[in-house]
């Protein structure tokens, strides 16, 4: 190995490019993106046809074969559908109280609402 290669494989960080108990990201993310206030701002800009304008264009698209768009339609209007999940032990029992209010809180945090079933 060259003298040129060790350096570069010393000075590389490896493994944890932070410092321990340092947050990478101290600012955190930011609240709202640039692009996303401009098109806030665009629809409530008081102009209705920008808004019936963006309706009509995903209503073609989804009436043209756009299963994103048709996807996009009905989960605006109608909301998304419901998944059922059923959390269960590798042995096949029923995952323990604890263990299924855990599971439930995970998922919550990934917008997947848990309805119990009987």
């Amino acid at each position: 190995m060259s003298a040129a290669n060790s350096e570069k494989s010393v000075t590389k960080p490896i493994g944890r490019p932070f410092v321990k108990g340092q947050s990478g990201n101290p600012s955190g993310r930011p609240k709202s993106a640039l692009v996303s206030e401009a098109y806030r701002a665009k629809l409530a800009s008081g102009d209705p046809t920008v808004a019936e304008r963006l309706a009509d264009m995903m209503a073609r698209r989804a009436l043209k074969g756009d299963v994103a768009a048709a996807k996009e339609l009905t989960d605006r209007a109608e909301g998304k559908a419901r998944q059922a999940v059923e959390l269960s032990n590798p042995d096949g029992s029923l995952a323990s109280a604890i263990g299924i209010e855990s599971a439930v809180k995970l998922l919550a945090l990934r917008g997947i609402t848990v309805v119990k079933s009987e």
